[in-house]
């Protein structure tokens, strides 16, 4: 995929600025960089369809996170968008479940996750 037009979930800063760099090198436009729950709320919920084409879930937002957060993310992403919008996990060792592909924060995640929006 091309000029993707991407929804970013992470809460580590320095992880989210590198990304989105790797990501706006490779011709992408990152949207939106969201950090916490409540803002991840916030935006589904004005999101209309088409309006991002990839959103990249990191499994657990902030401090205070239950581990779930990745797993709410994503169903309300689909509640949201259906199936229209390519959702890419990024947990550090577990999976982000409903996710369509998984970027391991124990590999190279920078690299991984720019190449598989460019397989899409």
């Amino acid at each position: 995929m091309e000029n993707a037009k991407i929804a970013y979930f992470e809460d580590q800063e320095s992880l989210r600025r590198i990304v989105t760099i790797f990501l706006r090198d490779a011709g992408h436009e990152v949207l939106h960089a969201i950090d916490t729950m409540e803002k991840a709320r916030a935006l589904i919920a004005e999101l209309e369809p088409e309006s991002i084409d990839v959103a990249i879930v990191d499994g657990n937002l902030g401090s205070g996170s239950t581990g779930e957060d990745g797993k709410e993310i994503v169903r309300l992403l689909r509640e949201r968008l259906g199936n229209s919008v390519v959702v890419i996990g990024s947990s550090g060792s577990d999976d982000v479940a409903g996710a369509d592909y998984q970027a391991s924060k124990g590999g190279n995640v920078v690299q991984t996750i720019p190449s598989i929006i460019k397989d899409l």
